[in-house]
């Protein structure tokens, strides 16, 4: 009787410790810090359209290590900094801090999925990367 109490303990000491080594392993959703290297430094863009009087309108993101902008042309864009980002599969969901119409400091997400090198989606949106923007009359249109 003795024994057996004595292996019921020790059967279940070895479980709750098996239970407690598989918790510390990392969390592969965590949050880090910055933008996805990727990014980094480049310039994506959506197709370019003709707007008002033929002057090309696109949309394009930007980003370095630790700010992201995604802007319209000739418009205001959205973005900010202290950006952060996870990973599930070749998703990422890349957040940034911007501060609203109040003054207040707010965090804002984009889901951005990598297509391939020079391919990505933002949201429902499929930019491409480039490296120099449309000129229209002699003039960098951004």
């Amino acid at each position: 009787m003795k024994k057996s109490v004595l292996v019921t303990i020790a059967l279940s000491t070895s479980l709750f410790a098996g239970l407690g080594a598989a918790s510390v392993q990392a969390d592969a959703s965590a949050w880090h810090k910055g933008t996805p290297s990727f990014l980094v430094g480049h310039k994506y863009r959506t197709s370019i359209k003709h707007g008002y009087h033929g002057m090309p309108t696109y949309q394009y993101l930007t980003s370095t290590k630790n700010s992201i902008d995604y802007i319209y042309s000739q418009a205001d864009g959205y973005g900010g900094s202290h950006t952060g980002y996870k990973r599930s599969g070749h998703v990422y969901t890349v957040r940034y801090r911007a501060i609203d119409w109040y003054g207040t400091h707010k965090y804002h997400t984009y889901k951005i999925s990598r297509l391939s090198a020079t391919r990505i989606k933002v949201g429902k949106t499929h930019l491409v990367k480039f490296s120099k923007y449309p000129t229209w009359h002699g003039k960098t249109v951004r």
